[in-house]
């Protein structure tokens, strides 16, 4: 028997193709954002949407940082905290992120802004909580053609339901006074993500049909073949740019 998940990255059928990290590329983007960012060992990171807290673990095991994890999701929390030991985390929304200003010298946001209902309201949050000269790092899929109205049709929770495109994305940071410094296409790492999902499954229809069987794997499978979605990494700064 089939259990119906609302929230895909809740899915253990996702997680044995993406392992803990449970998006495309895996540590990819984590990694290239970290060789751009520059951050200080020892410094205050936030990861919201954390997850397992595969990302928490690497940039405090792998680069010296002092990193807590934030996700609403309990059940991730609780597998997180058997998967990954001894980090810290906390359960909270995005919208209300549960830290004093300018506490923050990086935030990672990966594949979680197009999950929000009111992703503007985060941002506010975000530039609320980064220090001067802080960094914000998106990654995240979003839609390579005009505003698609039928992807909020989904009946389900996932990163494509609320893609969004370049200029919308670029427009929502610089409202909430944010500089940005990188913008990087990396669809291939979506690409490969499904072609993993093939491999695992048959194809992405029979994937859809195992997380959500029946009528809204057919809506599922048509809705996301009509759109056309990349996957990018933005990284953008509360600084001002330098003089000259």
């Amino acid at each position: 028997m089939f259990e119906l998940f609302s929230n895909v990255y809740e899915s253990p059928d996702l997680h044995t193709v993406t392992g803990n990290t449970i998006r495309p590329g895996g540590l990819t983007l984590t990694k290239r954002a970290l060789d751009i960012c520059h951050l200080k060992s020892g410094s205050h990171i936030l990861d919201v949407g954390c997850g397992l807290g595969a990302t928490i673990d690497y940039l405090k095991h792998s680069h010296g940082l002092n990193p807590v994890g934030m996700d609403p999701s309990l059940k991730l929390l609780n597998n997180g905290a058997r998967a990954f030991k001894n980090l810290s985390r906390v359960s909270g929304i995005a919208q209300m992120l549960p830290f004093s200003k300018h506490s923050m010298a990086g935030i990672f946001c990966e594949c979680v802004l197009s999950l929000l209902a009111n992703p503007e309201l985060f941002l506010n949050e975000c530039k609320r909580t980064l220090r001067p000269s802080g960094h914000l790092i998106l990654c995240d899929i979003y839609s390579k053609t005009p505003e698609n109205g039928s992807l909020s049709d989904l009946p389900v929770n996932c990163c494509i339901k609320g893609a969004r495109t370049k200029t919308k994305i670029e427009e929502m940071l610089l409202t909430a006074g944010f500089r940005i410094i990188c913008w990087e296409d990396h669809t291939a790492l979506l690409k490969e993500l499904a072609a993993k999902l093939v491999f695992a499954f048959g194809s992405i229809h029979q994937f859809w049909e195992n997380t959500c069987p029946g009528e809204k794997s057919e809506t599922i499978h048509n809705v996301v073949n009509s759109a056309s979605p990349g996957y990018y990494l933005l990284i953008a700064t509360t600084g001002k740019k330098d003089a000259g």
